[in-house]
């Protein structure tokens, strides 16, 4: 009789580095999503320079985009913007606020070009804003200005 196992820390620890990594892949080939978290958190030990390059390429892309979505498709992107913001604020953020304010600047800039493409009838987009605006005050900057001075300031904008 086979067992209904729980995926737990424990349970897919006992595959082994390697075999996650092998399903991880599979996953990310067809999974756009998964493979850019992926790729965020290899960059991570790379420094903020490199990880901060990954996410100023997708706001750039997100930038010049222009077709409106659908619903599910919509979803997805402002799960990504999410994503991003938590990775520029959380990550980056941590460990080189100067550089994830200027990436919090160019998220913020995204605002008006997202609505057009996306149903925001549920809140969901602006929120993930208004979110980016508060920007980590409960972090404590490392060095130069604050993400959470930029983050207000950008607040006074939006």
């Amino acid at each position: 009789m086979v067992t209904n196992r729980k995926l737990t820390i424990e349970t897919l620890t006992k595959l082994g580095a390697r075999k996650l990594a092998e399903l991880l892949i599979a996953e990310a080939a067809g999974n756009r999503r998964l493979k850019q978290t992926l790729k965020l958190a290899t960059s991570t030990e790379d420094g903020p320079a490199a990880l901060s390059a990954i996410v100023r390429r997708r706001l750039v892309t997100l930038a010049k985009s222009r077709s409106v979505l659908p619903c599910d498709r919509g979803r997805e992107l402002i799960a990504e913007l999410d994503g991003l913001r938590r990775t520029t604020i959380e990550t980056i953020g941590a460990k080189d606020s100067e550089l994830a304010f200027e990436l919090l600047w160019k998220f913020l800039d995204l605002h008006p070009s997202i609505l057009e493409r996306v149903d925001d009838s549920s809140g969901r987009v602006g929120s993930v804003f208004r979110m980016a605006c508060d920007g980590g005050r409960h972090r404590r900057p490392v060095t130069g200005q604050s993400v959470p001075a930029a983050a207000a300031a950008a607040a006074r904008i939006l």
